[in-house]
């Protein structure tokens, strides 16, 4: 067993994002007895104490290993599925069908429902470095504006989520860098259109014109209805699926700071209370 008392214990996952550090309490976190050998080199030694331990390094145990790190805090990650960086069937969005029930996947099922005539339905959620954003369809879609406004909720509404997806994105397609107000081109997440177009996609959409449907040539144009039909862009870099461990982890694990465990699971957590 590995044995650290963190500043914070942060538990990340694409949807939620704790931290523990402003409770007055020493943390004893008790890792799994396997741990892999680390993302860049297995022979570099860790230390028993950190400042954070990410636990989940999936989508946004990624981006915070990156900020942290950056900020020269001793930081540990520990992920229990293994690292996607030599697995072509993650690289090339064609084999998204070949991740189902893999080594890579969870293989998480929903609860039997009327909609669905009481049967499950496989539910694939990332089980490696990137978590879900090595695992999911790539669509670049951020949704409406009205999906953020309608929450009500301070610092979340569609103007500063706007703010924050245009400085995350790197829009690598040319015609959608010259709209400024909805895409950005300095940030880490490439997105672009894709390179290859079924003929039976292009009917697909001649198709819906000719039906009346609109034509939508940018889903994330926010200053037209988002109804319609047309491409999406997906968030690949030269054709190759980018997931937060490529965009994010990569760059970070050259940082003597930076620690990551593949293959290890935290058991549980024990609080010790001060004095």
């Amino acid at each position: 067993h590995e044995h650290s008392r963190p500043h914070s214990v942060l538990f990340a996952s694409s949807v939620f994002v704790a931290s523990f550090a402003s409770m007055s309490a020493r943390w004893l976190l008790l890792l799994a007895t396997h741990c892999s050998a680390a993302l860049r080199n297995p022979f570099r030694a860790a230390p028993t104490h950190f400042d954070y331990i990410i636990v989940g390094g999936g989508t946004a145990g990624c981006v915070l290993a990156d900020r942290l790190s950056a900020a020269s805090k001793q930081v540990l990650v520990l992920e229990p599925g293994p690292s996607p960086a030599a697995e072509l069937k993650i690289a090339a969005p064609v084999a998204l069908t070949k991740l189902f029930g893999s080594e890579y996947d969870w293989g998480f099922r929903s609860a039997p429902a009327p909609g669905t005539a009481g049967r499950e339905v496989h539910l694939c959620r990332g089980k490696c470095l990137g978590g879900s954003s090595a695992t999911n369809a790539l669509l670049y879609l951020r949704g409406t504006a009205a999906d953020f406004d309608g929450w009500g909720l301070d610092g979340w509404g569609s103007e500063a989520m706007l703010a924050s997806f245009l400085a995350v994105e790197a829009q690598r397609d040319a015609a959608f860098r010259t709209d400024a107000l909805h895409h950005g081109s300095g940030g880490a997440v490439p997105a672009e259109t894709p390179r290859y177009a079924n003929p039976l996609s292009e009917r697909f959409l001649e198709a819906a014109a000719q039906a009346g449907h609109p034509s939508n040539a940018d889903f994330n144009d926010w200053s037209r209805p988002q109804a319609g039909v047309g491409r999406f862009q997906l968030t690949t870099r030269r054709g190759r699926r980018a997931h937060s461990a490529a965009t994010h982890l990569r760059r970070a694990a050259r940082r003597p700071n930076l620690h990551v465990r593949c293959g290890c699971a935290a058991t549980r957590l024990l609080l010790e209370a001060e004095g």
